[in-house]
């Protein structure tokens, strides 16, 4: 028998060719702001928010950065197009980590992770991937509330 060595360059030829590839995580971005919301809002708070979803799909973790944002109560993704309101189908603040704060919010409000079991509204008991594909579609905004814009201060669609 002979054992013949083969270099990296011609094993990561032969993966590529056979189709196979590790999938790398995709990373989605929502700005949010007082004119995205329906109907809209005047405020010169403003937000950015970062969904990374995991190789596996198993998993999104998330940061949302504001700017200018008085007393933050809620803050969710829904499913619906821009310039439509649609369903709650995962919470993002608060939570047990990042509890609603009282004056002025300026940098990270929350920083967390989604898994299926976390998603409700339309989209309890389904596979996360169902939150993952309406994010890919354009199909999914967050909300952020605050107390005196208790339906949404700002909002963004996630791209």
């Amino acid at each position: 028998m002979t054992i013949t060595k083969i270099g990296f360059p011609v094993v990561a030829a032969a993966f590529l060719w056979t189709g196979a590839a590790i999938a790398a995580d995709q990373t989605y971005t929502a700005t949010l702001d007082g004119a995205s919301e329906v109907p809209k809002v005047n405020s010169k708070a403003t937000a950015d928010a970062t969904f990374t979803v995991s190789p596996d799909g198993n998993k999104i973790e998330y940061t949302l950065m504001v700017r200018d944002l008085n007393d933050p109560t809620m803050a969710h993704i829904h499913v619906g197009m821009a310039g439509k309101n649609g369903p709650v189908v995962a919470p993002l603040y608060p939570t047990s980590n990042a509890k609603p704060v009282k004056g002025q919010e300026n940098g990270q409000l929350v920083k967390g992770e989604i898994t299926a079991a976390n998603l409700v509204g339309p989209d309890k008991g389904k596979p996360l991937s169902v939150l993952v594909k309406a994010i890919q579609s354009g199909d999914a905004y967050v909300n952020i509330h605050t107390q005196e814009h208790k339906s949404g201060e700002i909002r963004g669609q996630v791209k």
